[in-house]
């Protein structure tokens, strides 16, 4: 070969090898590492995102509690509410038709959806060999009702089973289900199986895989590990919170609370980076965070919290917790505790209240 041809040979393949490094790249988090480079794939940021809240104040299943509670509120934060979150057992009381029907019927009939944080008094491997299959069935029968309205319509709600099962420190997993991957897999999927048995009409559920976002590399795997597969979920979801000025960790910026881009280790960090790689086109909601602290800096934290997820992609939906556990993470509860940080967050044009109805026939939220 002519050394003329041979260089252009040369200059064709480094050409190539270029070009293709520079469109398909799409973006990157660059880890500490430099070893491991997350690439997300390509979403583009919704027209709105809707906005969720856990309230303390009274039961969500009382109608009370919205006049009282729920709606001034909405009002406060300027109308934007559209999704309430709440926990249920699946092995609580036992009263399913008030635990579940009533509950779910009552914050759907005052205009919201609800997001429910389904837990159990049992392992992951107790929930994957069937030990529970029978209060399942029962919950199941219940949200069935519920779904079937009097109205003839279908009504849905946002399902988390057995949400935060990966967070586990050197005293073990504060969830009884976690610390199992394989078995919470299964799970999961045993759960969902029996809501199809049940008869549960499919457009009425959307399953959502809620882990925490922080996992201890030492104690636990990360959460992809647990991800029960795209053909059983169809939002994901993380845990995030801001604990600075309650416990001994750190005050924290929005940033790195959702999506710490400084990571020492693949499961401590890059949260919602590394939700978008495990479920690509998938929508993301925060189903629960807040803030600790007082004061101007709650306020700007909120704010600028909401704002970050305004900006970010593949978010969808934003729930918050509004209520005092181990921290105070209230923003709204009148006279003593009013945060206009979080209206101001919310403020934000992209932030708008869906009717239930509307929110029920979004494809985007049903992707099987």
């Amino acid at each position: 070969m002519r050394r003329p041809q041979l260089l252009l040979l040369v200059f064709l393949f480094l050409f190539i090898a270029i070009f293709s490094e520079t469109n398909f790249t799409i973006r990157g988090a660059q880890a500490a590492d430099q070893r491991r480079q997350i690439y997300l794939p390509l979403i583009s940021t919704p027209k709105s995102k809707l906005v969720g809240m856990y309230f303390q104040q009274g039961s969500v299943a009382n109608q009370e509690t919205y006049a009282t509670v729920v709606e001034p509120m909405k009002k406060w934060s300027g109308g934007k509410l559209s999704i309430i979150g709440t926990f249920v057992n699946f092995d609580g009381s036992g009263d399913y038709e008030y635990s579940v029907y009533k509950q779910l019927h009552t914050i759907w009939n005052n205009g919201y959806v609800p997001f429910v944080n389904i837990q159990v008094s049992a392992t992951a491997y107790e929930v994957a060999s069937g030990n529970k299959d029978s209060e399942i069935r029962n919950w199941a029968q219940a949200y069935k009702n519920f779904a079937n309205g009097p109205d003839g319509l279908i009504r849905m709600a946002y399902l988390a089973p057995l949400q935060e099962m990966n967070s586990c420190q050197s005293g073990g997993c504060w969830t009884k289900w976690g610390g199992d991957p394989g078995n919470y897999k299964i799970a999961f999927r045993r759960i969902r199986q029996i809501f199809d048995q049940e008869g549960v009409p499919p457009a009425s559920v959307r399953w959502v895989f809620a882990p925490n976002g922080w996992s201890h590399y030492k104690y636990d795997h990360p959460f992809e590990d647990y991800y029960p597969g795209e053909e059983w979920v169809d939002v994901v979801a993380i845990s995030a919170y801001n604990f600075g000025g309650c416990t001994t960790s750190s005050w924290k910026s929005p940033q790195k609370v959702f999506n710490n881009p400084n990571y020492s280790h693949p499961s401590e960090g890059a949260y919602l980076d590394r939700l978008q790689v495990m479920a690509p086109g998938k929508p993301i909601f925060i189903s629960q965070t807040g803030t600790a602290g007082s004061g101007g800096a709650k306020d700007a934290w909120l704010d600028e919290a909401h704002d970050y997820l305004a900006n970010y992609s593949g978010v969808y939906g934003v729930l918050y917790f509004n209520m005092r556990t181990q921290c105070d993470w209230r923003v709204y509860s009148p006279p003593e505790v009013l945060y206009n940080g979080y209206a101001d967050g919310v403020f934000n044009s992209i932030y708008k209240y869906r009717p239930p109805e509307e929110i029920r026939d979004d494809p985007l939220f049903l992707t099987r």
